[in-house]
């Protein structure tokens, strides 16, 4: 009789320790489901974003010609459109800050998803150290103009991105001036 409730208690826990496996593993499934979806929605919305950051660098570009007589007239449309770029910026900080999470030490059977969580590092080191060498050249526009017609123009301070980056902790800084 004894032997026997040693027998079944033992089946019991094995089954009770199987049913656990299977539990942890469907957690762990859902949970990577759970990331992926994420990773996706983040990295959709990060190309919106890097495209309408690209698209308001674009104007940045054909309005940054130094002309001391036009200059304090486009003075406002810089500023407006460094604004608009560093709201983008804050904007792909976010959709990498999620990324981030879900990628962090992980690796996932999905070849996408992989691709993603090896290069959007590089992305957003690209992208917030083109922006900081924006910043610096508008900058020393404004100074120019400044030092050649004793007004006082404000320089452009972002208020999300204070300096160069490496993100991917390589030791270099992409797109550093």
């Amino acid at each position: 009789m004894k032997k026997k409730i040693v027998i079944t208690s033992f089946i019991v826990i094995i089954i009770v320790l199987i049913i656990l496996f299977f539990i942890k593993i469907n957690q762990e499934q859902t949970k990577t489901k759970n990331n992926i979806e994420i990773i996706n929605q983040n990295y959709n919305e990060l190309k919106i974003n890097i495209n309408n950051y690209n698209n308001d660098r674009s104007k940045l570009i054909n309005n940054n010609d130094y002309y001391q007589e036009t200059f304090k007239e486009s003075y406002e449309e810089l500023i407006k459109t460094l604004s608009s770029i560093d709201n983008d910026t804050s904007k792909i900080t976010k959709n990498i800050e999620n990324i981030d999470n879900c990628c962090q030490n992980k690796f996932y059977k999905d070849s996408n998803i992989t691709n993603i969580c090896k290069k959007y590092k590089t992305t957003y080191e690209k992208t917030v150290n083109t922006f900081i060498n924006d910043i610096n050249d508008i900058n020393l526009l404004i100074e120019k103009y400044n030092n050649e017609t004793n007004n006082n123009l404000s320089k452009y301070s972002s208020n999300n991105i204070k300096d160069y980056i490496d993100y991917d902790k390589d030791g270099k800084y992409m797109e550093k001036k």
